[in-house]
């Protein structure tokens, strides 16, 4: 399916009455462009296959989507695993752009540099229970993902792959 129809699929818009109603492609098209556009994808056709985007762009048409039909919450469970860094950009931004615009977005993640790039609040969870509950003023990125990799563990690797690499460069 092409991007316009993908985006309004089962919710298209018409012209006419009935039973003259018909498909309204060009408002679909245009709708899907400023859609899109909102979201950080410009330089769009809207009649090339959906399928041909980018894993990022897929994302954010999912976004775009839900904002344009008036989603309050938007979940979105690991969805940079799959991209690349420009794609992960885009995304990042597409989720920024919503919770701008007033929808409540929940990431899942376990990258904490995205995370605090795009995050509020901040929720830790360690084998199944609640290990922190912290907020943007609570923690800096460094410290998130010190929290995140087990706190003094993650620091005992830190120096020990920074002895380790300072060995390696004396030979």
């Amino acid at each position: 399916m092409s991007i316009w129809r993908n985006f309004f699929l089962g919710a298209e818009p018409t012209r006419g009455v009935w039973p003259l109603r018909r498909l309204d492609v060009e408002q679909a098209r245009e709708t899907t462009i400023r859609a899109m556009a909102r979201v950080g994808v410009t330089r769009l056709d809207p009649d090339q296959p959906a399928s041909t985007l980018r894993a990022g762009a897929r994302q954010s048409l999912a976004i775009a989507r839900a904002m344009h039909f008036g989603a309050r919450a938007l979940i979105v469970d690991e969805p940079t695993a799959p991209l690349t860094v420009n794609q992960q950009t885009l995304l990042l931004q597409a989720i920024v752009s919503a919770r701008t615009q007033g929808l409540a977005v929940l990431l899942v993640t376990n990258n904490p540099r995205y995370a605090h790039l795009v995050g509020d609040r901040f929720l830790l969870l360690a084998h199944g229970s609640v290990a922190g509950l912290l907020t943007r003023d609570d923690v800096d990125a460094s410290d998130l993902m010190r929290l995140m990799a087990g706190g003094e563990e993650f620091s005992a690797l830190t120096e020990a792959l920074t002895a380790l690499h300072s060995e390696l460069g004396d030979r």
